[in-house]
């Protein structure tokens, strides 16, 4: 079993490019860049390729719409080194949007203590014509974390 902490970076670019006025201000979409930490626990059966386990992610998305806050838990389970995630992600309001919960769904190529991967969020929770929610977001990840065994 390992604990397994680390930076996590993310580039999520805009569906489309346009912009929205909302409370009197216009904003663009824009690429989101988001700095945060993951935080793993997996299990490895003894000689065994695969792992499975439970992630969770915490990142500061600096957005030109308003700098927010995105929330991410779930499964996770690797083949040698290839890995997928699916779990549930918040992503905190900002200046257009409502906060906005997500089906999270990631697959990740794991490179020794550096991961790079995708990650995508649909919308779960429905929005207003005053302040919609998100759409569906696409992103690409890297993480650089380092395994601390448990046992």
């Amino acid at each position: 079993m390992f604990l397994i902490p680390g930076y996590l970076f993310s580039m999520t670019p805009a569906v489309a490019s346009h912009s929205e006025t909302y409370a009197g201000r216009t904003s663009y979409t824009d690429v989101a860049t988001g700095h945060g930490v993951e935080v793993s626990l997996a299990i490895w059966p003894p000689k065994k390729f695969v792992s499975y386990g439970v992630f969770t992610q915490v990142q500061r998305y600096l957005s030109f719409n308003g700098d927010h806050n995105r929330y991410a838990f779930g499964l996770q389970a690797s083949w040698l080194m290839f890995a997928v995630e699916a779990g549930i992600a918040y992503r905190e309001a900002d200046l257009l949007h409502r906060g906005t919960t997500m089906l999270h769904l990631g697959p990740v190529l794991s490179l020794g203590f550096v991961n790079f991967g995708g990650r995508f969020g649909i919308p779960v929770s429905p929005g207003s014509h005053l302040r919609p929610t998100y759409e569906a977001e696409a992103s690409v990840t890297m993480a650089v974390k380092i395994p601390i065994p448990l046992m």
